[in-house]
């Protein structure tokens, strides 16, 4: 099933994960299967308005998520907001 939009109920956050980066601080460029993949990620759309985030934050997020679907080709996780660690400025 292809899905193209998601709208997250209750308090649950929709997250689009970010990228890790190829390249790390000191300048060494990582092969693919080195990367680990990012906690961080984008805030996509939110179940409850009194949510304390709001689509466009990047928050983090616990490494145990494992709600994850594909929506127009990228990868999302769906967490509770409990699950969120913290907004990342």
């Amino acid at each position: 099933m292809i899905i193209k939009k998601f709208i997250p109920l209750n308090k649950k956050i929709l997250v689009e994960l970010l990228e890790s980066e190829s390249k790390t601080d000191s300048g060494i460029y990582l092969p693919e299967d080195a990367k680990t993949e990012s906690k961080i990620g984008k805030v996509a759309a939110v179940g409850d308005e009194k949510s304390s985030v709001k689509v466009g934050d990047l928050v983090m997020y616990s490494s145990f998520s494992t709600n994850k679907i594909e929506i127009d080709g990228k990868e999302h996780i769906v967490l509770e907001e409990s699950e969120l660690l913290g907004k990342v400025e």
